[in-house]
């Protein structure tokens, strides 16, 4: 009987740490870089690590999301500009510099 009862309280001890977010592993998130510069026309990548559930959004029109996973999202720069990258993580915003530069011809 008490046996039990100590087997009984192990498994829901077990049950409700199993439930309760990582507190440490939140805290390693980041992204690749903060700050990129691109030309008119050109894609970039960047990377997050330490997270499996990753929201991207951009913050204007100069740049566009064209691939986003849980890992990454591939950014193609529309028009010259600035524009923010976001990775929303629970309630931690983690933001990378895009700028978009035009693209020079080389002429004789």
């Amino acid at each position: 009987m008490k046996r039990k009862r100590i087997v009984s309280l192990v498994m829901a001890l077990a049950l409700i740490l199993s439930v309760i977010p990582n507190v440490s592993a939140s805290a390693k998130v980041k992204l690749s870089t903060t700050s990129k510069t691109l030309v008119v026309g050109k894609t970039a990548t960047i990377k997050i690590s330490g997270t499996k559930s990753v929201k991207w959004s951009v913050s204007n029109k100069k740049i566009k999301i064209i691939k986003k996973t849980n890992s990454y999202a591939k950014v193609k720069a529309i028009s010259v500009g600035t524009a923010h990258l976001n990775a929303k993580v629970g309630k931690k915003t983690l933001s990378c510099k895009v700028t978009v530069k035009e693209q020079f011809s080389a002429t004789k």
